[in-house]
């Protein structure tokens, strides 16, 4: 065999799913565990793989944090051909890579043509023509280029447009049906969320959906990896660019005081070369050290000045920085303020979100939930009344299309802000939210549960469900 031949063969595999827009604090649950029941394939993989729970980004924009992550350089633009984790490795190792993000799809410059999309995820087609959707057709078909063996081991890399929002998917593939209230109940034209402690909250809850989606392809990753016989032997890097802020009066993605940590926490995820159990390192970790880490398990030398750190070896608790793009400013916690600032965003994920998402009622009253309406007092108001958006959405609903009806988005009038609703589905009383302002409107939105759509005809009941007083009927479609 050629010397050079030998040492390709040598090397470990290199792989790295790059997630966007992925608040990290999501992860954790109260006991410090990784939250099986939100990630089940995400917690899969770290039973054999060093978690990294405190680990933060280098920047709250995509532009700046993948190419930090892929030079372990603290970027404030575009990266260096020359200066990047497939220079380091193209001598050695067979690349492959899909950019999901076309405004960054220039930076392997020496990469082949992305893999052939896939079209199904588990038989679900994946439907849809905007990025987002593309972005999972294209890892998909990248992720499936790993089943062929090479001499060279691969260096593969695809960065993916979940879960970042608009929050569509479920995590079936199915996606929600949204309109321009629903896509981001609540947030602003300057994409802030309102003051009401309610707004974020349903968006929250869908991001945890759209996850659990994108946590499936964590799970098809693996097995490719496996049928491709390169998984023992490999060096699997699973990250998030940065996180996002679910808190009132905060922008949804610029970093803040309020909102540092569930922007700045991301999750990081490494399975080293033969790791066969799980650790879980709370000590400081940052995008940055990746390249390094990367270079010290493949025993190459990074060529250029970097900031990271190898993860294998001794850290010192850090401050964590973070360059904010819309200004182009860096903004620093200390170390314990960022740990104390993460676990309030942490007990505060698990506050919200004890359960399955899915199953999770998040708005009052729970002993409502299941009620048939006919069975209850219900009154009807002169004063108060909604417009439900789309109404004659319900009247033809399709399971079997891939784009279901589940949102129920609605104007409102002569009820407050901060007025607990419920709604029913089909004379079923299925979810429940709370009115908020948004501008000069009072405005709803709810999510009904996919499993109690019906094919053809639905009808949706809008109600006030003020505690201890009957419910009043707000709005029905036809």
């Amino acid at each position: 065999m050629p010397a050079a031949q030998a040492v390709a063969a040598s090397q470990p595999p290199v792989v790295m799913l790059i997630m966007d827009e992925f608040s990290g604090p999501s992860l954790e649950g109260p006991s410090g565990a990784l939250r099986r029941d939100r990630f089940p394939h995400l917690a899969d993989f770290a039973d054999t793989a060093t978690w990294y729970p405190r680990a933060s980004t280098s920047a709250d924009a995509t532009l700046a944090a993948v190419p930090s992550l892929l030079t372990g350089i603290d970027q404030e633009g575009w990266l260096t051909p020359n200066q990047s984790l497939f220079q380091m490795l193209r001598q050695t190792h067979r690349l492959i890579h899909f950019e999901g993000f076309s405004d960054i799809d220039g930076l392997c410059t020496s990469c082949p043509a992305a893999p052939k999309p896939q079209m199904r995820l588990g038989g679900m087609m994946i439907r849809g023509i905007d990025e987002q959707a593309a972005s999972v057709r294209g890892t998909l078909g990248a992720i499936r280029a790993l089943r062929k063996h090479s001499k060279r081991p691969p260096l593969w890399t695809a960065h993916i447009l979940l879960p970042h929002g608009p929050y569509r998917f479920l995590p079936s593939g199915d996606q929600a049906i949204q309109s321009q209230l629903t896509t981001f109940p609540g947030l602003g034209e300057n994409k802030r969320w309102g003051p009401d402690v309610h707004i974020p909250v349903l968006s929250q809850q869908r991001f945890l959906l759209q996850g659990k989606y994108m946590d499936r392809l964590v799970g098809e990753l693996k097995q490719d990896l496996i049928r491709g016989g390169w998984w023992k032997k490999s060096l699997v890097i699973i990250a998030a660019d940065h996180g996002a802020s679910f808190h009132p009066n905060t922008s949804r993605r610029v970093i803040e005081e309020r909102s540092f940590a569930s922007i700045a926490n991301v999750p990081l995820l490494i399975k080293y070369p033969g790791q066969r159990r799980a650790v879980v390192d709370r000590g400081s970790a940052q995008l940055t050290d990746v390249v390094p880490t990367i270079a010290a398990v493949t025993g190459k030398t990074v060529g250029w000045p970097t900031v990271g750190l190898n993860l294998k070896g001794r850290r010192p608790n850090r401050e964590v920085n973070v360059f904010r793009a819309d200004d182009l400013t860096w903004n620093a916690h200390s170390w314990a303020q960022f740990v104390a600032q993460r676990q309030e965003e942490v007990d505060q994920w698990n506050s919200r979100f004890p359960g399955s998402a899915a199953d999770t009622w998040i708005g009052p009253d729970a002993s409502l939930r299941g009620r048939l309406v006919d069975r209850l007092s219900i009154h009807s108001s002169s004063s108060s009344s909604a417009k439900i958006e789309r109404a004659d959405t319900w009247l033809k609903a399709e399971p079997r299309s891939g784009f279901l009806p589940v949102l129920v988005g609605a104007v409102l009038k002569g009820v407050p802000a901060g007025s607990p609703l419920v709604a029913s589905l089909n004379g079923r009383i299925v979810t429940s939210g709370y009115s908020y302002r948004n501008g000069s409107r009072i405005e709803a939105t709810l999510m009904l549960p996919a499993s109690s759509l019906k094919r053809g005809h639905n009808r949706v009941r809008l109600l006030l469900a003020p505690a201890g007083e009957p419910l009043t009927q707000l709005a029905s479609t036809p």
